[in-house]
């Protein structure tokens, strides 16, 4: 994906971030095997501010999976964010934290959720 995103649609997804409101503040954690992010994820979570929900396929499964509907199994990442209209894209991010919520049994809030999600 990064090889193939450009600035203008970097710079298109920005500009219609408002559309997108609200938003809630997301860190994804990944890493290679033994190289400490379960260390880090743990350091993180013990800060008021901030929630780990471990390691979950809830973005994929529950976030990505129904904006890729309609999609042949070969289309990019990039290709299904681009086409997904402001609405679908809203509702796939308030059913991720909500499902992230329930999997996590802790009100999410205004802390960053940390999704130490490897896929």
């Amino acid at each position: 994906m990064e090889g193939t995103i450009s600035a203008e649609v970097l710079k298109r997804w920005s500009n219609s971030s408002a559309e997108l409101s609200p938003h809630g503040r997301l860190a994804v954690l990944c890493g290679h095997p033994r190289s400490g992010t379960t260390l880090l994820e743990q350091v993180l979570d013990s800060h008021p501010d901030a929630v780990s929900a471990e390691e979950t396929h809830i973005l994929h499964d529950e976030a990505y999976l129904p904006l890729s509907r309609g999609f042949p199994d070969s289309a990019s990442v990039l290709e299904v964010l681009d086409s997904a209209p402001p609405s679908l894209l809203r509702r796939s991010r308030e059913n991720y934290f909500r499902f992230t919520e329930l999997f996590i049994g802790k009100e999410i809030g205004e802390r960053l959720l940390i999704d130490k999600n490897p896929r």
